[in-house]
This record gives C-alpha cells, structure tokens and sequence, in this order.
C-alpha cells in the first residue's frame, strides 16, 4: 500500500511539519488518542494528518504506509478504507484531498494538525 503525495501537497504539509515530528493518517472516528471527533454512524470518512512527538506512544497506530514524504502511521483497521494505491492533492479550494486510485474521493478535506510539544524552527 502506498500514498503518493502531490508536489503541492507535500509542500503544505511539510511547511507545517515540527523538526523530527512523526505523521499520523488518523482516520478520525472518535477512536484513539488523536480522535478529536465523537464517534458517528455517518457514511462519510474523515481523516486528518496530525503531527506527533518522535517519541510518541502509537501503540493504537501500528499500520505503516510509504508515502513520497515519508511514513504514514494508521490504525490498522483503517487501511481497510484505502486503496492499494492513494493519492493526496490540494483541490481547487486549497484542501488536502485523499483518493484511491479505484475507489475516487476517500476523505475530501484531510486537514493537518500538530500535536506535537516542539516548536518548528
């Protein structure tokens, strides 16, 4: 499994990326520390990039998938919304958009969030 990240995309998220922060894919279901939504019974999908500390305990996020910027940290079961190969692009309006190559729109706002404790420099 694999996410290509376009240019324009990895330079959105990497402009905001904290020195040696690790990269969550939170599928952002009101399940796991970095949820911040209650959990739903919607058929949308709603996924979030969130930033950690290097030293971070991912123990619920133990799902790694290669991207152009990197790896990508996930909960496990939600690769099961993923394709075997995704894409991340900025829409027209300016967001992070989440696609399968088979399945079209996975996520169609995936903002990013820090959570980290350091600052960027």
């Amino acid at each position: 499994m694999r996410i290509e990240v376009s240019k324009e995309a990895a330079e959105k998220i990497l402009n905001k990326k904290p020195d040696g922060a690790k990269l969550i894919l939170n599928l952002n279901d009101g399940a796991g520390k970095f949820s911040d939504l209650a959990g739903s019974c919607s058929l949308d999908l709603a996924f979030d990039l969130v930033f950690v500390d290097s030293d971070e305990d991912l123990h619920e996020y133990t799902a790694e998938v290669d991207s152009d910027i990197g790896t990508f940290y996930m909960k496990p079961y939600s690769l099961d919304y993923l394709d075997q190969e995704n894409h991340l692009r900025v829409s027209s309006m300016g967001m992070l958009v989440l696609s399968g190559t088979y399945s079209g729109i996975i996520s169609g706002n995936v903002p990013v969030k820090d959570k980290t404790t350091m600052t960027k420099h």
